[in-house]
């Protein structure tokens, strides 16, 4: 699953007493807020079972993935449906992506830029199923036309930032849950848009079920998520080369 990675879905450990806006005693930066989302998002440790619903050219295909994360630092991605892509899968170590299928008997290396592609042709980027929006690539400012119960923000890499994108811009409820994602061109011009539903509520986060990613092409991308655990033991071997092609 990946990429286009949101934001899904951004980037997304620790700090839960800075989740809920309540907890600031000033009005927070944007960045502040960014930050505070992605730590509601991801928690130390993730771990998960997806469906990947994809639709292009009016043909649908259904993957079936299992996801581990600690922090945005380490990831592992396994395909288990369907059986021509079973066993294959994607591994995020620091800046290092690996990717593996057994027809190919090895591990390959990818560049940082694959981050960016589309999982299986889907509107998900690896970035946003391994680590979410890298928020260091970005200037984080608030849009001028801020909703009332929630924030808006808008994200601009900074030049030579890896992503194809000219600005994202992110809609968040007022305990920092995701809403939408708009990811805009270098023209200025919508060419995806991410939204969120069907919450699921943890111990100080709220975590997204379902994610729906629409094209400008009218390709469309229905993630959910069908178990999901954070802040759970992950054992460090977990992320290693020799796993991801063992498991």
């Amino acid at each position: 699953m990946r990429s286009n990675r949101i934001a899904m879905i951004c980037g997304l450990a620790l700090a839960v007493g800075l989740v809920w806006a309540g907890a600031w005693t000033v009005p927070p930066s944007a960045r502040e807020v960014l930050e505070a989302a992605r730590v509601m998002w991801r928690g130390a440790t993730f771990q998960a079972s997806v469906a990947l619903e994809v639709t292009r050219g009016g043909e649908t295909t259904v993957y079936h993935l299992e996801l581990w994360a600690e922090g945005e630092a380490r990831a592992l991605v396994r395909v288990l449906a369907p059986e021509d892509d079973a066993g294959s899968g994607y591994l995020l170590v620091g800046d290092e992506l690996w990717y593996y299928a057994p027809a190919l008997g090895r591990p390959i290396p990818l560049p940082a830029i694959a981050l960016q592609e589309g999982l299986f042709g889907s509107g998900l980027d690896l970035d946003d199923v391994l680590r979410g929006t890298g928020a260091e690539d970005y200037d984080v400012t608030f849009s001028p036309d801020q909703p009332e119960d929630g924030y808006r923000l808008v994200l601009v890499p900074h030049p030579g930032a890896a992503t194809v994108y000219g600005r994202l811009e992110l809609s968040l409820r007022s305990d920092l849950a995701l809403r939408e994602v708009l990811y805009f061109d270098q023209r200025g011009r919508v060419v995806k848009t991410t939204r969120v539903s069907d919450f699921l509520e943890f111990p100080g986060r709220v975590l997204p079920q379902t994610i729906t990613i629409e094209e400008a092409s009218g390709d469309r991308t229905v993630v959910t998520y069908e178990r999901l655990m954070v802040d759970v033991p992950l054992d460090p071997a977990l992320f290693t080369v020799e796993t991801l092609v063992e498991r």
